[in-house]
């Protein structure tokens, strides 16, 4: 699975991402650009699960709706 998109890790810094991944529900972006934060995205929308997939890296969800990104 690969899809195009972009993901706003700041307001005013969108940055264009890779979507990779095995499965649509749990799919891993890889950002492309001088910036590569975490991603974690379901293509079903934020759900419960997401969140506590996103706790094992140790790190905080800034947005919940659709992604969990990490600075």
């Amino acid at each position: 699975l690969t899809v195009r998109g972009s993901v706003a890790t700041h307001p005013t810094s969108p940055l264009e991402t890779s979507f990779v991944g095995l499965k649509p529900e749990n799919p891993v972006i890889r950002t492309v650009g001088s910036h590569t934060p975490k991603v974690l995205l379901s293509l079903s929308g934020s759900r419960r699960d997401d969140c506590r997939k996103a706790s094992r890296f140790g790190r905080t969800v800034t947005r919940a709706s659709g992604a969990a990104i990490f600075p």
